[in-house]
């Protein structure tokens, strides 16, 4: 039998190249990324001010001596001062770390603002408050069938009865920096993938970051109108809106009406006010849907971008987080 020779063939080594990932998908990871770091620093912060301040209250308890002229109004303003440094110091780290320039942000301008429609947005957000108000009622009857309760979630989002400090903050500081952070760093950052896709996935974020499940379904739909104002409109109109939304609406008919016309009189008059603008909400709807629908085609998200957003990690993780620090709102009967 002859010797066969045997040839030897060099098999090429297959290599993975992995696809490289598309500029939305790295916009999305960077932008939660900076969202979870401001959540982060933001949550901390606040937790130091409760924590020194219910060490003080722990201390003075123990030796009624100790400090003797800190009164109980002035350290609730502290602890809720926790908010202000919070959010000043998350937004300076949010901006600088992702080089955003803070004064285009600021400066950013399209159309002029006409009396109609401030009128037409003023109307809407103030009847955006009926739908709060119906959905919050409807949604404590459902978790009263099963032993809870929104109770204390409602009255944090609507009490009247705050420190100053906290009237600062959700009054001024608060709408400014929240719009710094949702339509500055989201908004105007994704707008170039689709003004639509930028405007809804905005206003998810803003939402959540209520942390609150009774107002985090208000400030999603708020958020919408918000994002649409600061993208056709301006900035600081958006940010007016929402000072008009947290102090003009929310601390000035809750706490002006009363002292003005008294208990009764002023919940019946808010609750008429309430039910006539939301219906003038959904009457502009209607007769303004021509514009609506056309501003939704010319401004369609392309194939295939939500599911970029979905499938991202850190989306889900900001979900979670501030869905598990809104389930703490919850309390049984």
């Amino acid at each position: 039998m002859e010797n066969e020779s045997i040839e030897i063939v060099d098999v090429p080594e297959v290599i993975s190249v992995n696809k490289p990932e598309s500029p939305l998908k790295q916009s999305i990871k960077d932008m939660f990324k900076h969202l979870l770091i401001y959540l982060g620093i933001f949550i901390g912060i606040i937790l130091v001010f409760v924590v020194a301040s219910e060490i003080v209250k722990m201390i003075k308890s123990l030796s009624p001596s100790f400090m003797p002229g800190l009164t109980v109004e002035q350290l609730q303003n502290f602890t809720d001062s926790g908010y202000i440094v919070a959010v000043i110091i998350a937004i300076t780290i949010f901006y600088k770390t992702q080089k955003i320039n803070f004064f285009q942000t600021v400066f950013y301008r399209q159309k002029k603002m006409t009396l109609e429609y401030f009128a037409v947005f003023a109307i809407i957000l103030f009847g955006c408050q009926f739908i709060f108000t119906q959905s919050a009622n409807l949604f404590e009857f459902f978790l009263n069938q099963i032993g809870l309760s929104t109770k204390s979630a409602i009255e944090a989002a609507t009490s009247g009865d705050d420190s100053f400090m906290l009237v600062i903050y959700a009054a001024l500081v608060g709408p400014f920096v929240e719009e710094l952070l949702v339509r500055g760093g989201v908004v105007y950052r994704l707008k170039d993938y689709g003004k639509i896709f930028s405007i809804l996935l905005s206003a998810v974020i803003f939402g959540l970051f209520h942390m609150n499940l009774i107002q985090g379904f208000f400030a999603f739909f708020v958020g919408i109108l918000f994002a649409y104002i600061a993208l056709e409109y301006s900035f600081l109109w958006a940010v007016f809106f929402h000072i008009l939304n947290n102090f003009g609406f929310s601390f000035l008919v809750e706490s002006g009406l009363p002292l003005l016309l008294g208990p009764e009189l002023a919940d019946t008059v808010t609750t008429m006010l309430l039910v006539i603008t939301g219906s003038a909400s959904v009457i502009f709807l209607i007769l303004y849907r021509k514009e609506i629908i056309s501003y939704i085609k010319a401004n369609r998200t392309p194939k295939g971008t939500y599911p970029v957003v979905f499938t991202t990690l850190r989306f889900w993780i900001y979900v979670v987080i501030c869905l598990l620090v809104g389930l703490l709102g919850l309390q049984r009967l």
